[in-house]
């Protein structure tokens, strides 16, 4: 048989009670709803009443918030007034500035895009319109901010009837529509994709409609779908490792400001690792890279402050110039492990870790540092005779080139290379004499 996608729940009884008060605007509009737009299948404008629309709880906008919260305290249900309490609350803190310009424009402006429901009532698009709506009405009274416009998608006995695949579709749409780009951050892009993902829906069809990814050849489609694999699974596969090794499985919220710094793990160092010429050339025993990984996440785990030397995206950046400089030193940060497991809380385990191993990792961190900027002090005039050299070699300066082409400022040419000979060997004076000085060291410490 064939696999049939599923559907989405529609309550009959909202659906119903919707019926019952909408009232036709007399406007019709366009939504990317299936193949509606090709079709120019334009849909009626509804005005309702504010509150008989609710909150969407599968909102990528807040997925990390939502995920955590039912990692902690259980599962959320949709129509609940306290499920719509707490997904106003998020949706208010999300972004407040952004809450703040939508209120002042409604205010203005009145509400010039329709606002898109399922036919029992949940906002696909338009959950923070109808957040700054409420606000309105709360602080003006005026009757007018108490409704809103909006498209109803198709209900329970219509052969158009939403499936999962379709939502997850038209909420991608919505989101990369007007800007080009995804309004959500990374971490909540990453959520909300693989639940996508989990639930069935190929990535292939999710990223198709978006501008960043879409290409009309194949081939490079396919790369970009990798791509996205990599700037987004990877690094939540990375995420989620670190929070079971900490005892916090789930809980995202916790390291939602660590996103980038998890990516750059993904990016410029996990997939390194895997590579063996890489290994090879920078000399690193592939049964180093559990360690390293283990560093890493201590790295991460530190608290951006006054105390941490660098944000931690900096430090992630810093790994292969410090195995490099002091592998013995980098490898120690991987071996402290939390000797706190006894404490139950979180916030105070971490607290615990942050005063006693955090402050051991920064210290070697520092140490390293101190290493690292000897070793480029010491590198700095060999690096500098280098690209001199390197200069001089340079094919311009070619004695057949020079020989063929007329240089128009002969004078000020050859003046350049006598006052290069006479820095030369002044240069070449003194690293004689470093090397003198340092050869009558070494024999007057043998004969002592």
């Amino acid at each position: 048989m064939p696999n049939v996608p599923a559907q989405i729940f529609i309550s009959e009884g909202l659906e119903k009670r919707i019926d019952g008060i909408k009232s036709d605007t007399g406007s019709k509009t366009l939504i990317p709803y299936r193949d509606w737009e090709t079709l120019r299948k334009n849909q009626t404008i509804y005005n309702l009443p504010v509150d008989y629309c609710l909150y969407r709880l599968d909102n990528g906008r807040i997925k990390t918030k939502i995920l955590t919260y039912e990692k902690k305290e259980g599962k959320l249900e949709p129509g609940d007034p306290e499920t719509q309490k707490i997904i106003k609350e998020y949706l208010e803190k999300s972004d407040p500035k952004q809450n703040e310009v939508l209120v002042k424009r409604l205010k203005k402006d009145g509400q010039r895009e329709a606002a898109v429901i399922t036919a029992d009532g949940f906002l696909i698009n338009g959950n923070r319109r109808k957040r700054a709506l409420e606000q309105l009405y709360k602080d003006t009274g005026d009757e007018k901010f108490k409704y809103i416009n909006v498209v109803i998608l198709p209900g329970s006995n219509s052969a158009e009837r939403p499936t999962i695949t379709d939502i997850a579709l038209l909420e991608t749409r919505y989101q990369v529509q007007i800007t080009g780009k995804s309004e959500y951050s990374g971490m909540d892009t990453a959520l909300t994709m693989r639940s996508n993902v989990e639930s069935g829906i190929l990535l292939k069809s999710l990223l198709a409609d978006d501008p960043n990814y879409s290409d009309p050849d194949e081939r490079i489609f396919e790369k970009k779908i990798e791509k996205f694999k990599e700037d987004y699974f990877k690094p939540l596969e990375l995420m989620d490792e670190y929070l079971r090794n900490n005892n916090i499985e789930g809980d995202y919220e916790r390291v939602e400001d660590r996103w980038l710094s998890f990516q750059e793990l993904s990016q410029k160092v996990i997939s390194k690792l895997k590579d063996d010429k890489f290994l090879n050339r920078n000399k690193i025993e592939r049964n180093d890279a559990g360690l390293i990984q283990a560093a890493a996440f201590n790295l991460i785990k530190l608290r951006e402050g006054k105390e941490l030397t660098g944000r931690r995206t900096e430090l992630i950046r810093k790994i292969f110039v410090w195995l490099k400089d002091s592998k013995k030193d980098f490898l120690k940060i991987g071996k402290i492990e939390d000797s706190n497991t006894s404490i139950s809380d979180p916030d105070d385990r971490d607290d615990a870790w942050q005063e006693k191993e955090g402050k051991e990792i920064i210290n070697i961190v520092k140490k390293i540092k101190h290493i690292s900027e000897q070793k480029e002090e010491q590198a700095g005039p060999i690096k500098r005779l280098e690209d001199a050299l390197w200069n001089l070699q340079h094919d311009d300066l070619n004695i057949d080139t020079i020989n063929r082409s007329p240089i128009p400022n002969l004078d000020i040419a050859f003046k350049l290379t006598v006052e290069i000979e006479n820095a030369n060997n002044g240069l070449k004076s003194a690293f004689y004499n470093q090397k003198k000085n340092i050869k009558k060291f070494e024999e007057e410490h043998k004969k002592k």
